[in-house]
């Protein structure tokens, strides 16, 4: 199975022989391809002599090793080496340092994908990713060059956390576990921004229009969040309004279609889809919220993709209608309020969570904290408010969809296999090599068996770059199975 980005988290090596106390480990990455290979082929128990200094290296990733070794929890090491040891019959050893069961990759069919410079594994193409030396490696091609059961993905061999028939003996005498690469899913979120295309985006806000602000904080190819995150949020966008004169209640014909939406459904990478529809249109006429929220709920409500669903809602006005556009109340249109807030209630009991941003000051804030709190789940007038977001400058909105997108950004892991039930405890999840503390603010906790989740700081650091996460269950207390 193919792994999901979510931030930059690297892949890091994790099969080895352990003796005395046998562990599964679940060796979980996000990045851009899949952990480190599993030795194919049966080479040494610690990193090879030959190889000098540059064994027991400090690590987070394959690349920070040298040429023909590896990083397996956080040093650097090899089953082999050209210089020696060498593997057993059945191996030869690749030029990633590991044991192969077959003639290596690198020789052969990928040679010319091989051996260029790379600083991650999107770097690396045709079946290779970035190993030691920061040069690009594989050690295999189709699933059938791996041993074990293993499969072959992006070059590497994955197996399950299992006990494999030849893996002989601890020194105690018991079966010996492998430790190996556990593939996991990362909850990637889905977030459908819907803009506001009322006139009155075109009002000034600070030395632009609000819809070229919006537009800027959004798209900006340097500092917009659908650029800078596209891999890690499925973005979409609906830029809705209501042609003027839709309905007969200011006077002008009807019949004209609303709400009026430009769409680009959800999904990973999808910066330049979304620019292009966005940069073609521009503001129009009204603001019939309400009914924008139910007519991208028509197909998001049936959205199959996993992790957190939200529509982030920019408006600089007063919802109305489809049936009655222009309010004139200076309190806004009771219709128009009461439909945008009926549609979010809708959209959250279909699993869909709403987030507003003011742009500007002209909407209500009993209408932003209605809508906001609705939008969560909670009574219109919770004594726990969710909050809203009034922003009245290029500055404040950067901030408002920082703050939303972030927080809907998961550290959630899910597990290819289940804990089992009062061994929640027993494990070990370290960040860059530092073991992080069950339970603690900063730490770790199990959500649920199949589900680790980084907390606090952790969380944060995870989001910010390239990072190594490794989770580890003693034998007996994780039952491997196909990830969910």
């Amino acid at each position: 199975m193919a792994l999901q980005s979510f931030s930059a988290w690297r892949p890091v090596s994790t099969l080895r022989w352990l003796a005395a106390i046998p562990l599964v480990a679940l060796a979980v990455a996000a990045g851009f391809g899949g952990c480190s290979s599993d030795d194919t082929g049966k080479g040494t128990s610690t990193c090879p002599a030959s190889l000098g200094s540059a064994c027991g290296a400090k690590c987070a990733i394959d690349r920070d090793c040298s040429t023909g070794l590896f990083c397996a929890s956080g040093s650097c090491t090899a089953d082999c080496s050209s210089a020696g040891p060498s593997c057993d019959s059945s191996g030869v050893c690749g030029k990633s340092g590991h044991c192969l069961s077959g003639k290596d990759p690198c020789d052969g069919a990928l040679a010319a994908k091989c051996g260029g410079s790379c600083a991650s594994d999107k770097d690396c193409t045709g079946g290779t990713y970035c190993g030691g030396g920061a040069a690009c490696v594989a050690d295999c091609v189709k699933s059938s060059d791996c041993s074990g059961g293993a499969t072959c993905t992006a070059g590497r061999c994955h197996a399950g956390g299992l006990v494999l028939p030849d893996a002989g003996k601890t020194d105690s005498g018991g079966d010996a576990c492998v430790s190996s690469h556990v593939d996991f899913s990362k909850q990637v979120p889905t977030v459908v921004v819907l803009v506001d295309q009322s006139g009155s985006m075109s009002t000034t806000f600070g030395s632009d229009s609000r819809w070229n602000v919006v537009h800027s904080a959004l798209m900006n190819a340097t500092t917009g969040f659908v650029p800078t995150l596209e891999k890690e949020v499925r973005f979409g966008i609906e830029l809705y309004s209501g042609p003027q004169g839709v309905g007969a209640g200011d006077g002008q014909p009807s019949g004209k279609p609303c709400p009026s939406l430009t769409e680009v459904k959800p999904a990973l990478n999808n910066a330049a889809a979304i620019g292009a529809s966005y940069a073609a249109d521009t503001v129009k006429n009204e603001t019939p919220t309400g009914d924008a929220i139910d007519a991208v709920m028509t197909w998001f409500k049936d959205y199959k993709e996993p992790g957190p669903k939200v529509i982030v809602l920019a408006t600089d006005g007063e919802p109305d209608t489809c049936e009655k556009p222009n309010p004139n109340s200076p309190a806004g249109n009771p219709e128009g309020r009461a439909e945008a807030l009926a549609a979010a209630t809708r959209a959250y009991g279909a699993g869909v969570s709403t987030f507003i941003i003011s742009v500007g000051s002209e909407v209500g804030a009993d209408h932003l904290q209605a809508m906001a709190n609705v939008g969560r789940g909670l009574a219109v007038d919770s004594a726990a408010p969710a909050p809203y977001y009034a922003a009245n400058n290029a500055a404040q909105l950067q901030s408002a969809f920082a703050e939303i997108i972030d927080g809907v950004r998961s550290c959630v892991l899910t597990l290819s296999g289940a804990i089992e039930k009062g061994k929640e405890s027993s494990g070990k999840v370290s960040l860059d090599g530092k073991a992080l503390t069950y339970q603690a603010t900063d730490g770790w906790r199990v959500t649920d068996l199949t589900h680790v989740e980084l907390m606090g700081a952790s969380c944060k650091t995870i989001k910010s770059g390239d990072h190594q996460v490794d989770v580890e269950f003693p034998c007996g207390t994780f039952k491997p199975g196909p990830l969910k």
